[in-house]
């Protein structure tokens, strides 16, 4: 019983509101118990077949977070309210360039606005429909790749309403979209251990073909990091110690793996096999200079 409700009060973020929630789901549990002891169970049986009619404690946590929601941070929003228009004013009396100004004023409204969306979302929802969210996510990410225009010499950006939209930036939606799609693989062992792996390949596969090498590195360290975190929180069931050492271990060792094979292969161009050189042997990299 007790598992079942630190599980459900997980799911409610707002914190005064779970003593008065575990005591009434408590309670109804208990209820249930008597009830089913009176039709003939044994004490053990009758616990668990209890807990079994109380439902998913996500799906049940979940419903009763829309119902005991926190309270908006008025305070808080209104000084970044001002912080901001405080900033703005101060690029348009400091800087030289309108244009410039007024760019800066509309990604700081941009900015502002996002935050009240996020603000006002349902992480909860979000989690719900993760995992058709990132296949249309990464099924984006794929037609911006084939089919993405080049501006100002960058490959890979979309036109949207006359602003140019970086797949580079885009792709960084994925990585909090990530922690919600491994919390649908809460308690299933080593398989659901094996799925979060897989979902987080899938995007990584893709900034590898981008001329990004830091995009693959902050998404492969930031997802492991979420996965490692999500093991330490008993998500999955498993011993915690042998999971985060592979996981740690295989992230770490690839990489250095593939170093040594492009270095002694010789795989890159004379250029890049000299920088390399210098970065490994050298303690530092030095300045080449390219010849023409």
């Amino acid at each position: 019983m007790e598992e079942y409700l630190n599980l459900l009060l997980e799911q409610i973020r707002c914190k005064k509101a779970r003593p008065y929630i575990a005591e009434e789901m408590k309670g109804h549990i208990e209820e249930q118990i008597l009830e089913n002891i009176k039709s003939g169970m044994s004490k053990e049986e009758a616990e668990k077949e209890a807990i079994c009619d109380m439902g998913s404690p996500i799906e049940t946590g979940i419903l009763l977070d829309k119902i005991h929601r926190p309270q908006m941070a008025w305070e808080l929003i209104g000084i970044i309210t001002i912080m901001s228009i405080i900033g703005i004013g101060i690029h348009f009396l400091i800087g030289s360039n309108v244009i410039e100004s007024s760019r800066f004023t509309l990604h700081t409204m941009i900015g502002l606005g996002m935050m009240f969306l996020v603000y006002y979302i349902d992480y909860s929802m979000i989690a719900r429909y993760s995992k058709i969210l990132a296949f249309m996510l990464n099924g984006f990410y794929l037609w911006i790749l084939f089919y993405g225009e080049k501006v100002n010499g960058t490959i890979f950006n979309m036109n949207f309403a006359g602003f140019h939209i970086s797949l580079f930036s885009v792709m960084l939606l994925y990585i909090p979209l990530y922690g919600a799609i491994i919390y649908q693989y809460y308690g299933t062992g080593y398989n659901g251990i094996i799925k979060s792996i897989a979902w987080m390949l899938i995007p990584i596969f893709i900034t590898r073909a981008l001329p990004s090498f830091s995009l693959t590195v902050i998404f492969t360290i930031s997802m492991t990091a979420i996965l490692t975190i999500a093991v330490c929180k008993k998500w999955f069931a498993v011993s915690k110690k042998k999971v985060i050492a592979w996981l740690w271990g295989i992230v770490l060792c690839i990489p250095c793996l593939g170093i040594v094979v492009i270095y002694k292969l010789r795989l890159l161009s004379d250029y890049y096999m000299e920088r390399l050189s210098n970065i490994l042997f050298s303690g530092g990299e030095k300045v080449i200079s390219r010849s023409c």
